[in-house]
Formats: C-alpha cells, sequence, structure tokens
C-alpha cells in the first residue's frame, strides 16, 4: 500500500511560522540541509529492527491481530467461505473472509488456514479448495498445508502500526518520536553549518491526534516541538 509524504522545510538560523506563533524574519539563501528521514514517516530500510517486535512480522497488511488475517487475491477481492467451497468475490473483509494462520513451530513458512466454521482449508483439486478439513498432521501429502513464499515485503507507516497493534503501536511510535530525533540534534545541525531541515510527514498527520485507522496520533505534536526547536 503506497502512501503520500508531504515534504517540509524548516529554517534552523530564521524562524517559519510553527502551529502556535509566527516570527517574521528573512530567509537566507541558498539553504545547506538535511533530511530528517524515518522520524515522522516509517521507512523501515533505514531502521529495519523498529519491526523486531511485531509477532508474524512478514504478514502486516491485512492483518486483524498476530494470528488472523485477510487475504485479498490479485482482483482486490478477499477470499472467504462459499457455499461450494472457498471463494474471492467480496470487495470488504467480514468474519467469513477472516483466517487464523497456524505456523509450524520449527518451519514457519509452513502454514495451515483455519477457516471461521473453525475447519482447515485443503485442496482438492487445482480448481478448487474447500474448508473442511479436520486433520493435524504437516506432512507433505497433506491437502491442508500451504507453504508461505514471502515475495516482497513492506515496512512503512501502514505496516508497523497494523503490526503492533492498536494498543502497543501508540507505545512504540511515541517512543520513536521522543528519541529518534530531539532538540540536541537541531542544535548539532545549526552548530556545522546548515542552515534547513527537511522533514517527510504523513497525509494522516492531518487528521492527528485521531488519525484513520492503523495510524496512530501523536506526530503532529512531534513536529511543532521542530517548529520550537528551529527558532
Amino acid at each position: 500500500m503506497v502512501y503520500l509524504a508531504f515534504l517540509l522545510f524548516f529554517n534552523l538560523i530564521s524562524c517559519f511560522p510553527s502551529s502556535s506563533h509566527a516570527q517574521n524574519t528573512d530567509l537566507k539563501l541558498p539553504l545547506r540541509a538535511v533530511n530528517l528521514g524515518n522520524w515522522l514517516v516509517t521507512e523501515g530500510w533505514m531502521k529495519p529492527s523498529r519491526f523486531d517486535g511485531i509477532i508474524n512480522k512478514d504478514l502486516l497488511l491485512w492483518r486483524v491481530n498476530e494470528s488472523y488475517f485477510h487475504l485479498r487475491v490479485l482482483n482486490k477481492q478477499f477470499v472467504g467461505l462459499g457455499n461450494q467451497g472457498v471463494k474471492a468475490v467480496s470487495n470488504t473483509p467480514t468474519h467469513s473472509e477472516t483466517f487464523q494462520i497456524v505456523r509450524k513451530d520449527d518451519a514457519p513458512n509452513r502454514v495451515r488456514l483455519k477457516a471461521s466454521n473453525g475447519f482447515f482449508l485443503q485442496v482438492q483439486s487445482e480448481t478448487l479448495v474447500t474448508a473442511d478439513y479436520t486433520g493435524s498432521s504437516w506432512d507433505d501429502s497433506d491437502p491442508s498445508v500451504f507453504n508461505i513464499a514471502i515475495v516482497n515485503t513492506l515496512q512503512g507507516e501502514y505496516q508497523i502500526t497494523n503490526g503492533y497493534g492498536p494498543v502497543k503501536a501508540p507505545q512504540v511510535m511515541q517512543a520513536h518520536w521522543d528519541s529518534y530525533i530531539t532538540e540536541q540534534d537541531f542544535k548539532f545541525i545549526s552548530a556545522n553549518g546548515l542552515s534547513a531541515v527537511r522533514i517527510p510527514v504523513g497525509w494522516w498527520i492531518a487528521q492527528d491526534p485521531n488519525p484513520p485507522k492503523p495510524f496512530v496520533g501523536g506526530s503532529l505534536k512531534a513536529l511543532d516541538n521542530a517548529f520550537t526547536w528551529a527558532e
């Protein structure tokens, strides 16, 4: 899932208007700036360890919690239960389109999918998958055992907040905002001859402190701190 990021510039010598007050000064050009990426918009490639506390961190997009997931296929419809087996016709996931992923302890990419009716999915043929299996083996011949192949991993703001969930995500994100960039960093930047910073922010910051789920509030306050530190 792709999200646009708005880019803001803050002058460290002069003072741009903040969200609480404004001050008129002359802007000195040219600006010498540094990018403060991965602060108010998560960029997983810059610090992958931020995702280490997430259980089953390889599935972060269509997840309900650490064990239950929605499965969306190429036509952007969700896999769910049907009268004649498993189908993909719904554009919005419901209880019927929710599956528990059960992993093999010593091979986490080897899984079984439990449907909302309490049974496991099994392959009946190349064109038919049903949700009516009650076995419990992990044998290669077991029709309910699947192998997960990870083609690409997304590590953005949506994935990290959705992965940690509504209880833990606010704590994790607040701790990151408070420590990743501080007032001392702004002082260091200014003392070393730079006159501006470039801060990417997500579109959801406009709805802070109550952004749409799974995003969490708090980044706007961190942004306001940046205005103050830049004075």
